[in-house]
């Protein structure tokens, strides 16, 4: 209606892409986090034309919750067989997955290279996960808080 005043507010997190930033890009997602995260890695196929550098690693409680790698098709230039890396915190043994278990955070330690001082990692997920990584990343990595850029989704 004429006259009539509209109000918009923005999201508060700190998990938007930074296109201006050189470094590499690691997303770590959680739960309903994968969300935010697919938007950063289809903005960077945006803006660089290509998501082929990008790592998205992806914390599910069981096999049932893993996204299908399909999903990841249309960000252009992501393969979900070399950058996409689900992780399930509480595997059923008899399903057979064979990739990795435990939480988010703890397959870091094994997944990343040693020097992590030039990504800049996107979080997204339960506040447990964000801060469970965060955690490891700023005391056990040494990580500039400036190159953790996140949202935690209660």
């Amino acid at each position: 209606m004429e006259g009539m005043s509209i109000v918009i507010d923005a999201p508060y997190s700190i998990a938007h892409l930074d296109a201006s930033s050189p470094r590499a890009i690691v997303c770590i997602a959680g739960g309903s986090g994968l969300a935010p995260m697919v938007s950063i890695l289809r903005g960077i196929a945006e803006h660089y034309g290509k998501a082929d550098q990008a790592m998205l690693y992806y914390g599910a409680r069981s096999t049932d919750d893993v996204i299908d790698p399909d999903y990841f098709s249309t960000i252009s230039g992501f393969s979900s067989e070399r950058q996409y890396v689900p992780i399930i915190s509480e595997p059923d043994s008899g399903n057979g997955w064979a990739g990795p278990t435990g939480f988010v955070h703890e397959h870091l330690a094994s997944a990343l290279s040693e020097d992590c001082s030039d990504i800049d990692f996107y979080i997204a997920g339960p506040p447990p996960m964000v801060e469970a990584v965060r955690r490891y990343l700023i005391l056990e990595r040494k990580i500039p808080t400036e190159h953790l850029h996140y949202d935690r989704f209660f």
